[in-house]
């Protein structure tokens, strides 16, 4: 009878090392799933954070084709707030996600820059204006509103097929250089410091390419 108590006893025993055993191994795999949960959340959030710091280095740059008011409406634009300058130059471009017009004139004795924030093809409001007191303009020739024939947006569409791209114009100037009116489009990705972009430039009297810029190689077409 002895033996049968001493027996069960040990089975009793026996079967709490088990159930203590069991619980302990329970324990160890909560703690190492717990583990691998909280490295994965680390791992997630790391791998999240470097996924923003990339979409950082990005900034979305508006499409120029869509920003194609003409150098006339332009022109009207810049005189009615600075009656007495002359336009030389526009450009369109985008300013801290924001797509702006840029327009630069001058008088007999300074030169004015005004910076325009637009909605397409309007403009919304004066963003800046800065003016500069020159004694001499040689170096600015006002643009010859008459002899203008080819619209920004032509100029656009002959600089896409020119630059055989699939890149989205982003950029476009319009001045005189050596007495020629012409536009620079710049096709560029929406990465900062990308180095792919092509600019063409063409002369806004009939359309004519006469440079090409490719990943900032020139080849220039200029007739002598």
């Amino acid at each position: 009878m002895k033996k049968k108590w001493l027996g069960i006893g040990m089975v009793g025993l026996l079967s709490v090392a088990l159930v203590g055993c069991g619980d302990k191994k329970e324990e160890e795999h909560k703690e190492s799933s717990s583990s691998s949960v909280e490295q994965t959340t680390k791992s997630t959030k790391e791998e999240t954070k470097d996924s923003k710091a990339q979409s950082g280095n990005q900034t979305t740059k508006a499409d120029a084709a869509k920003y194609v008011a003409t150098p006339e409406q332009l022109n009207k634009a810049f005189q009615k707030k600075n009656k007495g300058y002359q336009l030389t130059e526009v450009k369109f471009e985008t300013e801290n996600q924001t797509p702006v017009y840029k327009m630069e004139g001058i008088n007999s004795s300074a030169k004015k820059e005004v910076t325009w924030v637009i909605n397409a093809d309007k403009m919304n409001k004066e963003l800046q204006r800065t003016e500069e007191n020159e004694q001499e303009n040689k170096d600015h020739e006002v643009l010859p509103l008459k002899e203008i024939k080819t619209s920004p947006k032509q100029a656009i569409e002959i600089a896409k097929k020119n630059a055989d791209t699939d890149m989205k114009a982003t950029e476009w100037t319009l001045k005189v250089d050596d007495n020629t009116p012409v536009y620079s489009v710049t096709f560029q990705k929406d990465r900062k410091n990308e180095q792919n972009e092509k600019e063409i430039t063409l002369t806004a009297k009939d359309g004519k390419v006469v440079d090409s810029e490719s990943d900032f190689e020139a080849e220039s077409s200029y007739d002598d």
